[in-house]
């Protein structure tokens, strides 16, 4: 507990339980996301955003790298309206 590496592990906790304490419901609702970056965890989280009903952008280097979010997308909202 007298190390270097022990003192920012107990710091870097610290921090994460201030972050969280900080954070709560916004005064104003969340109505649209714009998500740099349509790889697997961008376009997932663009996805389930658009799931939940918020206006969502995606952004990547070109068309080509958005194409398997949409993919990915399509078959989410289909296995969930779809009731599988």
């Amino acid at each position: 507990m007298v190390g270097d590496t022990s003192r920012n592990l107990v710091r870097v906790f610290l921090l994460q339980d201030r972050l969280k304490n900080l954070g709560g419901k916004s005064k104003q609702p969340i109505e649209r996301v714009h998500v740099v970056g349509a790889g697997v965890m961008g376009g997932d989280i663009a996805a389930w955003c658009a799931l939940r009903g918020l206006r969502v952008t995606l952004q990547d280097q070109d068309d080509e790298r958005i194409k398997p979010a949409m993919t990915r997308a399509a078959e989410l909202f289909r296995r969930r309206f779809s009731g599988e």
